[in-house]
């Protein structure tokens, strides 16, 4: 299963409380229930994962079982693209809750945009919401939390790291292999320019003339916009513009 790569192995625990534990859960499940969300909770102790699952919009993605994920969606999550580059988040997730478990701190989260389905097939986005929810007195992640919500995303899958105190949310780079804040991500008006002009059927030497810059930077553009959008080519760039309303 793929939310298995969450888990957060070597870390030693003293004894905890069992019933402690089920009292977290019956309440986390009770909550669930009167906000009709879904949540998906990792005991990094035992190993064990816990879905509440009352979210009825995102049943047809998850299943409506209130304590277990489809095989259905299992599949959907199981492709080699997504198995390839989630495993890549969840590695980085799981290495900051580690780095921030000393201070304990509960004031980042990550939100995973990817796309279920193909894109020529009335696709359905998701959203993984995963924060660090309880630390035990060594300062141990006991608990992490995933919370699933509905996106309109499209393209590749997007990872994003949300600093609570600062109001500021970066995105990953996967060229660079970092965070980047946000509003660099956001598409300039010459990008825009570029996917409004490669819509209509311009070639790259009259749109560099109509931009006033050499073909050489053109390309060096087209690439930071491929980057921006998680796509690879032109066509797929003009697609996820127009579906994120950008055009």
């Amino acid at each position: 299963m793929i939310f298995e790569k969450l888990f957060i192995a070597k870390q030693k625990f003293k004894t905890i409380p069992d019933t402690d534990i089920e009292v977290l859960l019956t309440n986390l499940e009770a909550l669930s229930c009167v906000d009709q969300v879904s949540k998906l909770l990792l005991d990094h102790r035992s190993q064990q994962m816990h879905v509440f699952n009352y979210d009825s919009s995102l049943f047809h993605l998850i299943g409506s079982d209130h304590n277990k994920i489809s095989k259905e969606a299992l599949e959907l999550f199981k492709t080699t693209e997504h198995d390839l580059v989630l495993n890549k988040y969840f590695e980085l997730i799981n290495k900051s809750f580690v780095e921030k478990s000393k201070e304990q701190d509960k004031t980042i989260y990550f939100t995973i945009d990817l796309l279920l389905g193909k894109e020529e097939e009335q696709p359905t986005s998701l959203r993984l919401k995963i924060l660090p929810y309880l630390y035990t007195h060594e300062k141990k992640l006991h608990i992490t939390l995933c919370i699933f919500e509905p996106s309109k995303h499209i393209g590749k899958p997007k990872l994003k790291l949300h600093r609570i105190k600062e109001n500021q949310v970066d995105v990953y780079c996967t060229t660079s292999g970092r965070f980047i804040n946000e509003e660099r991500t956001l598409l300039t008006a010459n990008e825009l320019e570029i996917l409004r002009r490669s819509g209509l059927g311009e070639k790259e030497q009259l749109i560099s003339e109509a931009l006033d810059m050499s073909l050489a930077n053109l390309k060096r553009c087209k690439t930071g916009l491929f980057e921006k959008l998680k796509v690879r080519s032109i066509s797929e760039a003009i697609f996820v513009a127009y579906k994120q309303g950008l055009l």
